[in-house]
C-alpha cells in the first residue's frame, strides 16, 4: 500500500522503486482476486526465514505497521502471516 492506495499496476511498483530504494527489496509474486499486486521478500529463504535478518531494513523492522483506518476497514494479515491485528476495541465499536 502507497499512502490510501493498494498497488494494481507493475508499472506503479516501478515508479516508487525509483522513489524510495527499500521497495527494491521485494518482487511481485502474484495478484489477489481483486487485482491487487502481491509482494515478496527478495531475502526470503526457502525456509520462509530471512535470510539476512541481523541487517534487515528498518521497513522490516517496523512491519507490520497497521493503520488505525485498516482496522476499522476490517483489515487482515494475508493467511500464513506470523503477524496478527490484535484491537482494543471491537470492530463493531469502530463502526460506531
Amino acid at each position: 500500500m502507497i499512502g490510501d492506495q493498494y498497488l494494481t499496476r507493475e508499472e506503479e511498483f516501478e515508479r516508487i522503486k525509483k522513489l524510495d530504494d527499500k521497495y527494491n527489496h521485494f518482487f511481485i509474486s502474484s495478484r489477489d482476486e481483486t487485482g491487487i499486486l502481491l509482494f515478496t521478500c527478495k531475502s526470503l529463504g526457502e525456509d520462509n526465514l530471512c535470510t539476512c535478518y541481523p541487517f534487515r531494513s528498518l521497513y522490516c523492522r517496523l512491519y507490520p505497521r497497521i493503520k488505525t483506518k485498516h482496522i476499522r476497514a476490517g483489515a487482515e494479515m494475508p493467511e500464513g502471516c506470523g503477524y496478527y491485528i490484535e484491537s482494543n476495541v471491537k470492530f463493531e465499536e469502530f463502526l460506531k
